[in-house]
């Protein structure tokens, strides 16, 4: 069977018009700076005056010339190249002269300086036709700032709008063999937000948890679902990936500023979401293990192409700060040992980086500092395995206790736990669950346990069980069920434990059992409530044989008033300031970041979730 090779038209551009401004004085910018191979840490610089307020939690980056960026970074993206017509670039504070010699200095340091094409509130407009003006456009740019290569940050309605798709790839590649001919390679990588690489995947989709939900109960609409999921979550940058296959050097896809979109891992039987910070470091391996793979519904990226997207800090992005840089090297670790090593890391922004606080306080390059291992820094010191958590009763009997627990998380294999009851160590198993069978009617037990890693790191212990051996008895009715804070679309309450052996809490809303709270836990808060709508709550206590409590005494409240005056009606057209609140569909959303609405922006659409959080159901829903 013969191979089908692919074939194209190759454009040649006209020497005679790019000699009309090709550089002629030779200087470290001159030659474009190789990084095949090596590990990158990448970082976008701003080409813009830095104001208070700007942050996402009103920090004020750092305004910085590129030669004052720390050396951890050997990738710098210029932000951005944009404009109407063919988009261009101008350096905001500096000469032509002034800037390149900042670039060459970079450089002469063997770190790459790449022109960013795009940005979040940048309307591209390309059109058939055009590849070559655009074409020269970049080559210009090139001759005159001695940018290494250009990276495609196309953002919201220009990933897709007019002809970009086709004529951007279409001009790169041209830019890419006219320097080839020069003995020069000219970079190409792109950082789309990872909900743009999702693929029509028949075999693994991308499910949320309530399409799994149908289909375990109408199997024959699997396939439907899974193509109608593809259609609404986009796939929008892979025909950029497609037409730049076997040109791009890196893919650096932003794991920030979209709130509860993540993956379904079957692994976890979980959705794991890019906002919740317990779930961290899975989001962060088993969404880059599914991009390197093409697996769960995302397409696939070669391992030794991708870089992972974050956010320098909580001013960077709304969302998607890695508060423990465990969870990161943990994430990278894995995929090494697994024969999938990346690329590397990239950061918005090296200014933020640089920044400060609302307060004042400096951010101090905590990025930087945390993973420029990766470019040759001091590798961090290991950490310790996180404490088992969640130690709880499976089962008790007369004769013995089981025992069971969430397994601790680490950047090596787990040796063993060690288990220890009234503070004396009792067992060393290496999962669970863990039966004591040394023990005594009418006896009260304390039992802790920590995890030790292949290398004798051992874990924090975690919170005490308390177990009681009187085995029938029933458990006492929690008390004390008290209001800590009301909200006009959430309740948070607590209330004091129950005596005797509990095994979890079930929680009442108006009748109806909406949740249940492992022990000891004695704490819940009930979201996507409605404003103004009173609900009451009760607590019953179980015990591990199966025990009921009398239900606690009843807690009654009122969500919070919201007037109409503060939520309007979100429209196409309007400036939305932060913090203002809109209505869409009968859904409440707060705005997170300043921008002038469009329709492709509208709260509900995949990708807003960098403009929008959402908050509940409106005033109007109470369904």
């Amino acid at each position: 069977m013969k191979s089908i090779q692919r074939t194209e038209t190759r454009t040649m551009l006209d020497k005679k018009v790019i000699a009309q401004y090709k550089n002629t004085n030779i200087d470290a910018a001159s030659a474009m700076t190789d990084i095949s191979g090596k590990k990158i840490l990448m970082g976008f610089w701003h080409n813009w005056t830095s104001e208070p307020g700007q942050g996402y939690q009103q920090g004020l980056f750092k305004e910085m010339a590129l030669t004052d960026i720390k050396e951890a970074y050997n990738v710098v993206a210029v932000a951005f190249m944009k404009g109407a017509g063919i988009p261009t670039f101008k350096p905001y504070n500096l000469s032509d002269e002034a800037f390149r010699a900042q670039v060459a200095a970079l450089n002469a340091q063997n770190r790459a300086v790449l022109i960013s094409l795009g940005g979040a509130d940048a309307h591209i407009e390309l059109h058939a036709g055009q590849e070559e003006s655009l074409a020269y456009e970049i080559i210009r740019l090139v001759e005159v700032y001695g940018f290494d290569g250009l990276d495609i940050d196309l953002e919201q309605s220009a990933i897709t709008f007019a002809d970009n798709r086709t004529v951007l790839p279409a001009a790169l590649k041209m830019v890419r063999e006219y320097y080839k001919t020069e003995g020069k390679h000219f970079i190409i990588s792109m950082a789309p937000e990872f909900p743009y690489l999702r693929a029509p995947a028949r075999d693994t989709p991308l499910l949320t948890p309530l399409l799994k939900e149908i289909i375990i109960f109408f199997p024959f609409l699997k396939e439907a679902l899974a193509l109608l999921t593809s259609f609404r979550s986009g796939g929008a940058y892979l025909s950029y990936i497609d037409a730049l296959e076997g040109v791009y050097d890196f893919i650096a896809p932003q794991y920030y500023n979209q709130g509860g979109d993540g993956i379904w891992v079957d692994e976890l039987n979980l959705w794991v979401t890019q906002n919740n910070d317990a779930h961290k470091k899975s989001f962060l391996y088993y969404l880059t293990d599914s991009l390197i793979h093409g697996t769960r519904g995302f397409t696939k990226i070669p391992a030794n192409k991708f870089a992972i997207g974050l956010p320098s800090n909580n001013d960077g992005a709304a969302t998607g700060y890695v508060i423990n840089a465990e969870d990161v090297k943990y994430a990278l670790d894995r995929l090494e040992a697994e024969g999938n090593p990346i690329r590397g890391l990239m950061t918005w922004s090296v200014n933020w980086d640089a920044g400060k606080d609302k307060t004042g306080k400096e951010y101090d390059w905590e990025f930087a500092n945390r993973y420029g291992y990766l470019t040759g820094g001091e590798t961090p010191a290991p950490e310790k395995p996180s404490a088992p958590a969640e130690l709880t009763l499976s089962m008790q009997t007369k004769e013995s206790v089981t025992l069971i627990w969430r397994l601790s998380e680490s950047a090596r294999p787990i040796l063993h736990y060690n288990l220890f009851k009234n503070d004396k160590l009792t067992g060393n198993p290496t999962a669970p669950p863990f039966v004591d069978k040394n023990v005594s009617p009418g006896a009260v037990y304390d039992y802790r346990i920590s995890a030790t890693d292949t290398e004798g790191n051992t874990s924090d212990l975690s919170p005490v069980l308390k177990v009681y051996m009187d085995q029938d008895q029933t458990p006492s009715k929690p008390t004390d069920l008290k209001a800590t804070d009301i909200t006009a679309y959430s309740v948070s309450f607590k209330w004091t434990a129950s005596a005797g052996s509990i095994r979890q809490y079930l929680v009442y809303r108006n009748e109806m059992r909406i949740a249940i709270v492992d022990a000891p836990q004695t704490t819940y808060t009930d979201a996507g409530l409605a404003p103004s709508t009173e609900y009451s709550y009760k607590i019953i206590a179980q015990s591990p044989n199966g025990r009921f409590s009398d239900a606690s005494d009843p807690l009654t409240v009122t969500t919070e008033f919201e007037s109409e005056g503060d939520v309007t009606v979100w429209a196409p057209g309007v400036q939305y300031q932060i913090g203002q609140r809109v209505t869409h569909q009968d859904i409440t959303y707060k705005c997170i970041q300043a921008h002038r609405s469009i329709p492709e922006w509208s709260p509900e659409q995949p990708g807003s979730a960098s403009l929008w959080e959402l908050i509940g159901r409106s005033t109007a829903s109470k369904h």
